[in-house]
């Protein structure tokens, strides 16, 4: 799936929400119970539940791996996330 649809195309809804969904998979939208983010009604980041426990399984994940299972990207974000609790919590 290149991402276009061709508006003559049969079964153009279906092929737009599986590309929408391959662009999601390949770009990290989804969390490991295929969860996503669309908004936060609060500021405080910390405390939404849902933002809590994604990011304790990937600190827990950093800090238990210096293996090439955590990318750098990864181990940035959990620095950032941890930095983010201590001023904000």
């Amino acid at each position: 799936m290149d991402g276009w649809v061709d508006e003559e195309t049969p079964g153009l809804v279906e092929q737009a929400d599986a590309g929408w969904f391959a662009l999601a998979a390949e770009h990290g939208l989804f969390g490991p119970d295929r969860e996503f983010l669309l908004g936060v009604p609060v500021p405080d980041l910390w405390r939404v539940p849902s933002i809590c426990r994604y990011m304790e399984a990937d600190v827990k994940r950093a800090q238990q791996s210096n293996r090439a299972g955590v990318t750098d990207r990864e181990r940035a974000l959990v620095r950032e996330w941890l930095q983010y609790l201590q001023h904000h919590s």
